[in-house]
Order: structure tokens, then C-alpha cells, then sequence
């Protein structure tokens, strides 16, 4: 396995074990509290396909996704490199009663053990910023059905009060996710490998909400804020992806 990948997990292994010796890695949690518009527009787009269909996660973590998609119908195969975020993701289905219809299992994302045209769905939920971008699109085109569908949602590069941020806390990531970050620009490449893209932004405004995550005024404030995101032009801050489509 190439040295980026050990890294990337044992450093997922770490943060994902349950323990406390990474609790500051774990800071950045914080953001995620806005996250709502985002992830409801995944659910969204998601429901109404996933029933009986056979859907990749593609880098699963903790199963977060996987057990969603097995809950509404989907039949899910979850991947990660972690070996201890696929034991938490396991458990996860367990708990739920999920297993015969979330299998996950341990896989290098850009080294697919699928046969051609096996998925009717990719999900895939902040990783390509983890992978080579070209082997992990290709790999994703190769394994999609040619009438299949991927969604993608991933935190953009553009803004810059985010690329200091990025620079300023390196605890937070690996060495190669902080350095592949995808930019606007490299969407132009999913071209080269599905027929069609559609791009949405989020997030411009609502984090702006995240210092007042723990105060009784949270959720209006996040509602004000998604209102006039909605109404705004959009800005390269975070995406959510979609089209052989992707």
C-alpha cells in the first residue's frame, strides 16, 4: 500500500476508535452543527432513487450514510480503508438490524474489487478530497451503471478565510487531504469521465451560525442565514454534486 494511504488510515483509525488521544483532531466538529441544508438536499435527492437499488458508499466511515440508505430500501455495500471505521459501520448496521442489507467492507477506494457496471448509485460524503482524483473517478465510472447516478458532497477550496484556516490548524487532516482540497476547477474533470454534471453551493452564509451552535438562538439564526443563501448567487464554499450522470 502506497505511504499516503497507510496514512490516511491510521490516521482515521485513530480519531475512529473511540479513544481520547486525538480529541483535538476531533475540534473541528464544530462546523458540521450547519450543515442541515446540505445534507437534507442529499437525503432529498437520495430517497426517492435508493429503493431497491444497489448502492456504493463510497468511503463509508461510521456507516452514517450506509445505514440510511439500507433504512430506505437500499441494497448497500459500504467501503473504507479504515479497518475501524468499517467495524464501527458494521456494529452501526448491527444495532439497527441492518445486516442483510449493509455489507461493508474494507477496500482502497481507488482500487475497486467490483466488476464493471455494478452500482445503480454512488454516495459519496467528503472523500475525494482523501483519494487521487482521476483514479477515484475513474474507478467510480467503471463500477456505475451506464444508466447510474452519483452524488458527491464535498467542501471546496475557493474561499480563502477557509484555506488559512486549513493552514492554521494541520492537526486536523493529513498531509495529502490538506493538499487536495478540491477547487471549483477540478470539477471540470468529472466531465472526462460522466456524461453530465450538475453543482449546487452551500454554506456561504450559514457559518456564520456556527458560533452560536450552543445558544437557544442557534436555530433561527441557521434558518436566517438559509434563507439568504438560497436567494444569494452562488460562491464556491462547499458543493454538493450530482449528474452519467454525476
Amino acid at each position: 500500500m502506497e505511504e499516503r494511504k497507510l496514512r490516511e488510515r491510521e490516521f482515521h483509525n485513530l480519531i475512529r476508535d473511540g479513544g481520547g488521544e486525538l480529541d483535538a483532531a476531533r475540534s473541528n466538529q464544530k462546523f458540521y452543527s450547519i450543515v442541515r441544508s446540505s445534507k437534507g438536499y442529499m437525503d432529498r435527492w437520495l430517497y426517492p432513487r435508493c429503493h431497491g437499488k444497489r448502492v456504493l458508499d463510497y468511503g463509508c466511515g461510521n456507516g452514517g450514510f450506509t445505514c440510511w440508505l439500507a433504512r430506505n430500501g437500499a441494497e448497500v455495500v459500504g467501503i473504507d480503508i479504515s479497518d475501524v471505521s468499517v467495524r464501527n459501520a458494521r456494529a452501526a448496521a448491527a444495532r439497527e438490524g441492518l445486516d442483510g442489507r449493509a455489507n461493508c467492507l474494507v477496500m482502497d477506494c481507488e482500487i475497486l474489487a467490483f466488476g464493471d457496471c455494478s452500482f445503480d448509485l454512488i454516495v459519496v460524503s467528503g472523500v475525494l478530497h482523501h483519494l487521487d482524483l482521476e483514479r477515484a473517478l475513474g474507478e467510480m465510472s467503471r463500477v456505475l451503471k451506464n444508466d447510474g447516478e452519483v452524488i458527491c458532497g464535498e467542501g471546496l477550496a475557493d474561499n480563502p478565510l477557509i484555506r488559512l484556516y486549513r493552514r492554521m490548524t494541520p492537526h486536523l487532516r493529513t498531509a495529502w487531504e490538506a493538499d487536495h482540497i478540491l477547487r471549483t476547477r477540478d470539477l471540470k474533470r468529472v466531465k472526462k469521465y460522466f456524461g453530465r454534471m450538475h453543482s449546487r453551493y452551500f454554506h456561504m452564509f450559514t457559518i456564520a451560525a456556527v458560533p452560536f451552535r450552543n445558544t437557544r438562538f442557534f436555530g433561527a439564526i441557521l434558518s436566517a442565514l438559509e434563507f439568504v443563501m438560497r436567494w444569494s448567487c452562488d460562491f464556491p464554499l462547499s458543493g454538493a454534486m450530482h449528474g452519467r450522470s454525476f
